[in-house]
């Protein structure tokens, strides 16, 4: 019995038989050889591929659905499994009458294809997937599963044989020193690309700076002038997480077109994650800032909680004054004196002369009040980032300056 499911919607979008169909099928003498002879032709429809011979492979579904469209009972498939010839016959009929290719008539085609899609995928899932794909859409019949993985195995290892050497053929000569000695641990506990491989640790000045020495390191390598955009960036992450999960002792024993390889890929894939990190913490590094900014200024209003709220008291009844039709405009200033003791309205002028010229009444003061953290890695920053990098920066705190004051 056949372990493989097909569901409702594959056997009547696919297995459902045409009158053309019925009519070839009718063409059998006995309901059993009809039965058998359906049953194949729509198991190689569904699947693309023969049913065993011996012993014969019988899947449940697709026999049931066969037996209930021709209306011949089922355990007929019983009398048919047992004559090897006539089903030799039937698949040799079945594949003139649908147009299929014998697979190894086509063995060239599919390596071919095999050795492209290995340029792009990594995963051996994913190119099985579309090798099958493939199969159907060009009436190739599907061979045996390891014939078929052995294939994907053989022209995934030449495709990555191609792309290693063609990264080394590119690679400047003056670059492969640099690279080389990332695995040097001869002085140090550590190699440099131990130290890259750590992660970029919680927002600070000292670890903004880490990231940007860490750019720079990346840029003096010279990775970052070898052209690998023709290289899939599936398989470029794929050998940056090799080299992110391999050990130094283990890239020193990869061949040199593949160690170097390795270590090109994932220098590049770390340099632009390690920038998007440097966005972001410098979004919230300046957001920090901010934030205290705001913090202090609410530590200082609420200090004076009490003042404003007699001073806006004291506002009110003036302005009671000022608007009461009942009481002559000679009479409003010595009514509001007469009202508030005018030495009170002196004193609290003053204070608030204090407050308006202080750094408490604006969000920006505070800020830059702590120009001296600031400056703890803004200097890494026009240091190491490109202009069009800083571009990119500038715009990514301009919209959060906008949302703070709600301008977008």
């Amino acid at each position: 019995m056949s372990n493989i499911s097909c569901n409702r919607e594959q056997l009547v979008s696919i297995a459902k038989f045409s009158d053309h169909d019925l009519d070839v099928v009718n063409q059998c003498r006995h309901d059993h050889t009809r039965l058998g002879f359906a049953y194949q032709l729509a198991h190689v429809r569904l699947l693309n591929i023969f049913p065993n011979q011996k012993p014969f492979e019988v899947n449940q579904e697709i026999l049931a659905f066969v037996s209930l469209q021709l209306g011949i009972d089922e355990q007929l498939i019983d009398r048919y499994s047992n004559r090897q010839p006539t089903i030799s016959e039937h698949q040799e009929a079945i594949r003139n009458f649908l147009g299929l290719r014998q697979f190894n008539t086509a063995v060239v085609e599919v390596e071919s294809y095999a050795f492209k899609l290995s340029y792009s995928l990594e995963q051996t899932g994913a190119i099985t997937a579309r090798m099958r794909e493939y199969l159907k859409a060009n009436h190739i019949l599907e061979p045996a599963l390891d014939t078929l993985q052995r294939i994907i195995q053989t022209q995934r290892q030449a495709a990555r044989d191609v792309i290693y050497d063609q990264i080394y053929q590119a690679l400047p000569v003056t670059t492969q020193q640099p690279l080389d000695q990332l695995l040097v641990t001869e002085n140090n506990a550590y190699s440099m690309l131990h130290s890259l491989k750590q992660p970029p640790g919680l927002p600070s000045p000292s670890a903004f700076n880490k990231l940007a020495a860490r750019i720079e390191l990346i840029e003096n390598t010279g990775v970052l002038a070898v052209d690998l955009s023709w290289l899939n960036n599936n398989f470029q992450r794929s050998l940056a997480r090799f080299a992110r999960q391999c050990t130094i002792f283990r890239l020193r024993q990869l061949k040199p077109e593949r160690r170097y390889a390795v270590l090109v890929c994932f220098l590049n894939q770390l340099y632009q994650d390690t920038f998007d990190t440097v966005v972001e913490m410098y979004d919230k590094l300046v957001n920090k800032v901010y934030n205290r900014a705001d913090n202090e200024i609410d530590d200082f209003m609420k200090k004076r909680r009490r003042q404003v709220r007699q001073s806006l008291i004291r506002y009110k009844s003036i302005l009671d004054v000022l608007l009461s039709e009942d009481i002559n405009k000679a009479d409003v200033l010595p009514t509001i004196f007469d009202n508030i003791d005018p030495q009170l309205l002196k004193t609290e002028q003053e204070e608030l002369d204090l407050y308006l010229n202080s750094q408490y009444h604006d969000t920006f003061h505070r800020v830059v009040a702590r120009y001296s953290y600031i400056r703890q890695f803004t200097p890494a920053l026009f240091k190491n980032l490109q202009r069009q990098d800083f571009t990119h920066l500038l715009c990514a705190r301009a919209l959060f300056i906008c949302r703070r004051h709600k301008l977008t």
